[in-house]
């Protein structure tokens, strides 16, 4: 993968993060109950889409990375046997 496309796809996960914790925040603290505020559905929904966005994103890029991932499995898994 080219550092420039990593790079951007990491960008893109931080920007969907910041926004779901954005639209969850006032969701868990339960401030959208009413008193001239929006209803809890827009933010809701929201929430709900950038959730599922970050992990279709998080999702292509441990993709992205599965040959870095499946060495450093190997390298871990030979350091463990030999200290058995």
């Amino acid at each position: 993968m080219k550092p420039r496309t990593n790079l951007i796809l990491d960008v893109i996960i931080a920007i969907v993060f910041v926004v779901a914790l954005v639209s969850g925040l006032p969701l868990w603290a339960g401030l959208l109950t009413g008193g001239g505020l929006p209803t809890g559905d827009s933010f809701a929904w929201l929430h709900g889409l950038t959730g599922a966005a970050m992990s279709a994103l998080v999702f292509t890029h441990i993709l992205f990375h599965r040959k870095w991932i499946v060495c450093q499995a190997r390298q871990n898994c030979r350091c463990a046997r030999r200290l058995l």
